[in-house]
């Protein structure tokens, strides 16, 4: 049986390093500015200093600006909620298989302690 390709690298050696949490109350529109800014796919919304909330992608705000929602809507309106984690030093093998079995496209790494 050959060696996976993915056996012994950690989820810190795959991550981004940069991390973008905006407040639930921010609007649609300073989302979309970051999203650009800092050339992401997804921002993570929760209170300063706290566990994440939700995840708010550009699938979201497309979703949301076809609905008719102004780009002055809260994050908390549309974010999905709650994110799912792993930690930084889980394998990339059991992160790749969470992200299968829940139908995601992003996982974020927690310290242990924080959650």
């Amino acid at each position: 049986m050959g060696k996976d390709t993915l056996t012994g690298l950690k989820v810190r050696h795959a991550m981004r390093k940069q991390l973008i949490v905006l407040e639930p109350d921010d609007s649609i529109d300073c989302c979309i500015q970051y999203l650009i800014k800092f050339k992401v796919n997804a921002i993570l919304v929760g209170e300063d200093g706290e566990k994440p909330l939700g995840v708010v992608s550009k699938t979201d705000i497309m979703g949301a600006l076809y609905a008719g929602l102004p780009i002055s809507t809260p994050l908390e309106m549309i974010m999905n909620a709650p994110p799912l984690f792993c930690g930084p030093d889980d394998t990339l093998s059991s992160a790749l298989n969470t992200m299968k079995a829940n139908s995601i496209y992003r996982l974020y790494a927690l310290e242990k302690g924080l959650n």
